[in-house]
């Protein structure tokens, strides 16, 4: 009897070994594969954008007389823009929205230059000084900001 235990303790433990030293087959391996790293694109983003031009305007009025020296004064204006979307917000598209204001900003104003242009006497020169790129997240932000600053 006493064999029969000892045979029968000998025949589980080597049971027990062959379990735990079985091999992965090749159907159940994780295949070793190279996968190219796609690089993300970032979401488009939509900003709102308010742009401020301060400029300096310069008038100056020449005398017929020889005698008289031109009149020299400058005026300070700011010129908001309204509130624009930017869809696909980016450096590149803040800054185009900011040179198409400042455009039409110099048109306007050579408009106005060339009405007043009825004495040949007076000249104006627009220097454009300094120009503010406000960006906000929601339309909301940038109108009461808007409202509050100008």
């Amino acid at each position: 009897m006493r064999y029969l235990y000892i045979l029968i303790a000998i025949a589980a433990f080597t049971c027990c070994q062959n379990d735990n030293n079985k091999t992965i087959e090749a159907s159940t391996a994780i295949p070793e594969t190279k996968s190219e790293v796609k690089p993300v694109e970032p979401l488009p983003v939509t900003k709102f954008v308010i742009i401020v031009v301060h400029c300096s305007e310069e008038s100056t009025i020449s005398f017929p007389l020889p005698d008289m020296p031109p009149n020299i004064s400058t005026r300070q204006f700011k010129f908001t823009s309204d509130i624009y979307t930017v869809d696909n917000y980016s450096e590149d598209n803040k800054y185009r929205v900011a040179d198409n204001f400042i455009e039409k900003v110099k048109d306007e104003f050579n408009k106005r230059e060339s009405i007043s242009k009825t004495n040949s006497y007076l000249s104006k020169k627009c220097n454009i000084i300094n120009r503010e790129m406000l960006v906000f997240d929601t339309y909301a932000e940038a109108s009461i900001h808007k409202e509050k600053n100008y």
